[in-house]
């Protein structure tokens, strides 16, 4: 847990009287140890808001508390033999003080002790790389130990540390999540891969985004309290899951008390940017609270040509509408305009095999090439919190998805030592997506046989809706365009004349999926307990094709009847800080709608099942150790095929590998996250299969707040290692040796309430290959940004 800027320690997002209350049994497990760790824990496992200053409980320890409380008695038994009182207010917030001091929070008091509607604990406002808990595995409230697989948590302050413009950004900078970019912007092919496969499961406060991928790691993470990342797949949450991973994006909430802060950026390559986020109460009773997050982010880049320019604006209120039911209702509007993205890369080999050697700086792009999208999100929710501690929440949400692009292919087959031979095959991409989704679901704890346990189950229902316009694919030298590049190597995407694209058609689908689950953790012994879940699916895609010469429509329908999609997990505690799991899980993931075989018909679904081992370890109350094996089987895997420009569907994959990650605090001033991964994917013959993602990688980063005169300054530095990567490695395409990146980050509050960061990307300046087939895609050079926060 990190000071904020006044060295004070406040979460913002405090609950409101509906969320937190004083009556009623919680189950706490809290360990002996230092007082102020242990009001932390209790904060967000009451969830209460606890308020103290910090010499009252400087250098005090507590017996810790274990079992089922209400949360006052809770709190008494955490204070024993501490000389402290507590004063409980009826909202359930407490005032922890010295005898003789008042009952009321005072000045540069810590404020502990939040909860948000997914049902886990914001993240924001706690300093830490470490986060407390999840649901986006099971629907269960479960902590990260209970949880019976692999996940990371891109907590707030690791977001602030690496200042991603992106979820994609953000979500890579985790332990065994890699990319392979075909390009920079546009829709740039970028894909991001999780044990072996690409991740395409994405939620939003738990509820399926099924819309393309892109526009969710295209999102801005400014609007997000944390990002959870759960390795393997949780098809339990969504009925639909691939066997890499499963992101679920936690939106911010208002906070309870009035909270400004504004960002402002520079860096490299004319980088300037603008965030304002405001919260707080709107009305005297703080029945009423609302929040608003807004910034433009404009930038050019390493790649001639290209610049990028980002808006974004997110707001959110809650209403109690009693003491125990909370309305929440939000909306968020992102649009991001590219000029000339930079597509393909550049060819890494002559027509005559001889290597080329390309800068960084050159872009293939044609100067009238652009990308446009625009993501809107409308949410509304209702959260009750029953006497009995269950919790019952139902949300309506509507996505839409929209993109306009002229794009273009850069042919190199031809490509000759002298510059000429390559030349550019535009095309002309317009999509509209639409998502409508409704989700119902209820928690809480029931006794049986004198133990207690914990169920969750719920419904959910979702339509998707895409339609595009066909404007003929590729303007290739057979359809008469003048796209010869006279020498590439002088090539700065002027001169070539803008083509007129021509509509032939249109296409689209739609998607129904019906679901319902069940899952529970019982409790078979004091440490042994059984996570066991199923959600069985009704799932119906038909997708059209239009050709306007003929009005010949054609129609294709995918469907599944009552699918079981079942989770078994089982967890032992072997002492009161070490646990061990196993976990099963069935997969079954459609394909996405453009993944089309030769014939153009869609891939079948991808099917298959996961099995996972692990332990994790609470070294302290703030740093975890997590360590796990996996194997998964895999059918129907897309893979695109160059040659014939078409997806192909593999058989027989299996994915082998494992994990190994290290999460928090070390010590008071002393944060890490570090880890290593394993991976390696065999098709049907037992040869190596998906070789672009690398077989071994490292990833650190951490940060240190100086002691004495230094006190307000923090430093921090990051290292990222991987293995050599190619499209094969045994059939003569190019390949990325292993590499190493750097990062530094110096971080300085001025002032409580102004803080200066500076942080250094790719320190050494090395040169590499994000992405590599036979072409290549250049990473970013060594490249700085320096943000000033205003916080109010």
């Amino acid at each position: 847990m990190g000071a904020a800027l006044g060295g004070a320690i406040a979460l913002p997002a405090v609950p409101s009287p509906a969320r937190a209350q004083a009556s009623g049994q919680r189950t706490f497990a809290i360990p002996p140890g230092p007082l102020g760790a242990a009001l932390t824990t209790f904060g967000l496992q009451a969830p209460a808001q606890v308020s103290y200053l910090p010499e009252t409980v400087t250098g005090l320890t507590t017996p810790g508390v274990t079992g089922s409380y209400p949360p006052g008695e809770a709190l008494g038994l955490l204070l024993e033999g501490t000389g402290l009182l507590y004063d409980l207010a009826p909202d359930g917030s407490a005032v922890v003080r010295a005898p003789g001091a008042g009952a009321e929070p005072e000045d540069g008091a810590f404020m502990l002790g939040t909860i948000d509607v997914s049902g886990a604990s914001a993240s924001e406002g706690t300093g830490s790389y470490l986060s407390v808990g999840l649901s986006a595995v099971t629907g269960l409230p479960l902590t990260l130990r209970e949880t019976p697989q692999s996940v990371t948590v891109m907590t707030q302050q690791r977001i602030e540390d690496l200042q991603p413009d992106t979820i994609r950004d953000t979500i890579t900078d985790a332990v065994g999540i890699t990319t392979n970019r075909q390009g920079i912007g546009g829709d740039s092919g970028t894909a991001i891969y999780s044990r072996g496969f690409q991740i395409e499961n994405y939620l939003v406060d738990g509820i399926p985004n099924g819309l393309s991928t892109s526009g969710a790691t295209e999102a801005s993470p400014l609007i997000y309290d944390r990002v959870e990342i759960v390795r393997g797949s949780a098809g339990m949450m969504s009925g639909i899951g691939s066997p890499a991973a499963t992101v679920n994006m936690v939106r911010k909430r208002p906070t309870a008390f009035p909270q400004v802060i504004v960002d402002a950026e520079a860096g490299s390559w004319s980088r300037a940017g603008l965030t304002a986020d405001v919260s707080g109460p709107l009305n005297p009773a703080g029945t009423l609270r609302g929040r608003i997050v807004a910034s433009d982010l404009r930038q050019e880049s390493y790649v001639d040509l290209y610049t990028r320019e980002d808006q974004v604006i997110y707001g959110v209120a809650e209403f109690d509408l009693t003491d125990s039911t909370v309305l929440t209702a939000g909306a968020s509007y992102q649009k991001i305009f590219e000029d000339a993205p930079q597509r393909t890369g550049y060819p890494l080999r002559f027509a005559d095999g001889s290597p080329t050697d390309f800068g960084r700086t050159l872009n293939g792009a044609p100067d009238w090439t652009y990308y446009q999208k625009e993501a809107t999100n409308l949410f509304v929710d209702v959260l009750h919190e029953f006497d009995n501690g269950w919790t019952a929440k139902a949300e309506l949400s509507h996505a839409r998805f929209q993109y306009d692009a002229i794009s273009y292919y850069l042919d190199g087959a031809e490509l000759q030592p002298d510059g000429t031979g390559a030349t550019i095959w535009p095309t002309r991409w317009i999509g509209d997506e639409r998502q409508t989704s409704f989700d119902a679901r209820a928690s809480g704890d029931f006794t049986l046989f004198g133990r207690t346990h914990e169920l969750a189950f719920g419904v959910s229902a979702a339509t998707q809706e895409n339609k595009s316009p066909d404007y003929g694919g590729w303007l290739g030298p057979w359809t008469g365009f003048p796209g010869a590049i006279d020498d590439i190597f002088a090539w700065r995407g002027h001169g070539m004349a803008e083509p007129e694209f021509t509509k032939v058609g249109s296409s689209g689908g739609e998607e129904h999926s019906y679901s319902a689950f069940a899952s529970t953790r019982l409790s078979l012994a004091d440490p042994l307990h059984l996570i066991a879940g199923v959600r069985v699916i009704d799932w119906e895609r038909e997708a059209w094709s239009t050709d306007d010469a003929s009005g010949v429509t054609t129609r294709s329908t995918q469907k599944e009847d009552l699918l079981p999609v079942p989770f078994l997990g089982l967890t032992y505690d072997v002492t009161d800080r070490l646990s061990v799991y196993g976990s099963f899980t069935r997969v079954f993931a459609p394909q996405q709608y453009w993944a089309q075989d030769v014939n153009g018909d869609q891939l079948d679904p991808m099917r298959g099942q996961s099995y996972e081992l692990g332990a994790k370890m609470d070294v302290t109350d703030g740093l975890m150790v997590t360590a796990a094996v996996y194997r998964t089987d895999q059918d129907n895997l897309a893979v695109y095929n160059e040659t014939t420009q078409a997806y192909e569907a593999l058989a027989g994959v299996t994915t082998t590998g494992g994990e190994l990650e290290l999460t928090g605090q070390i010590t008071d001033r002393w944060q890490a996250n570090a880890g290593y991964a394993y991976t390696i994917s065999e098709n049907a013959d037992g040869a190596r299969a998906v070789t672009w993602i690398p077989e071994h990688s490292v990833k650190l980063f951490t940060t240190y707040a100086m002691p004495g005169a230094l006190t307000g300054l923090t430093l921090g530095g990051g290292l990222t290692w991987q293995s050599e990567t190619s499209d094969d490695l045994e059939g003569g395409y190019p390949v990325q040796p292993a590499y190493t990146l750097a990062s530094l980050l110096a971080r300085y509050d001025v002032n409580e309430n102004l803080r200066a960061s500076l942080r250094v990307n790719n320190l050494f300046d090395e040169t590499y290959y994000t992405g590599i087939s036979d072409y290549g895609v250049y990473g970013a050079p060594r490249n700085v940004v320096l943000t000033l926060t205003a916080r109010f």
